[in-house]
């Protein structure tokens, strides 16, 4: 699930099933041009549906988009901006902020929900106007 363009912002949910009693090594390898900086966060998500139940992206200032999240389902989203900023979160709960990079910032938030949300709302409002985007998946039992 991405959000790109712009000159330098870009944002990707990723999914991968992993074996009960597992571990391993999260590689990120690029093709083509190697970005200048770039950042990763991990969630461990069990019992989960093997593709997105819905979507949702956004490249605006603030970053808002709609999502529904099943019945026990999770919703994940991440966000960037490349100005030296920290995010405010809403519709979803903020998990981390981080800076890497000089002057960008990565921000991921999530949350489970019991019963199904219909047209959840969701902002990442980073505190400074730059190049931002903002990805969300949400996902269902398996």
């Amino acid at each position: 699930i991405a959000s790109g363009g712009g000159s330098s912002a870009y944002t990707e949910l990723w999914q991968a099933a992993v074996s009960t009693g597992t571990s391993g090594d999260i590689v990120v390898v690029f093709s083509g041009t190697t970005p200048g900086r770039a950042g990763i966060g991990v969630y461990a998500v069990y019992d989960a549906a093997s593709a997105a139940y819905d979507t949702g992206n956004s490249s605006a200032d603030p970053s808002t988009d709609t999502i529904n999240v099943p019945a026990s389902g999770v919703l994940i989203g991440c966000a960037l901006n490349v100005s030296n900023t920290t995010f405010t979160w809403t519709g979803v709960t903020e998990r981390y902020d981080e800076q890497f990079g000089g002057t960008s910032v990565q921000s991921g938030a999530a949350d489970t929900f019991a019963t199904l949300q219909t047209g959840l709302s969701i902002t990442a409002d980073g505190a400074l106007a730059g190049d931002s985007r903002m990805t969300l998946g949400s996902w269902g039992p398996a």
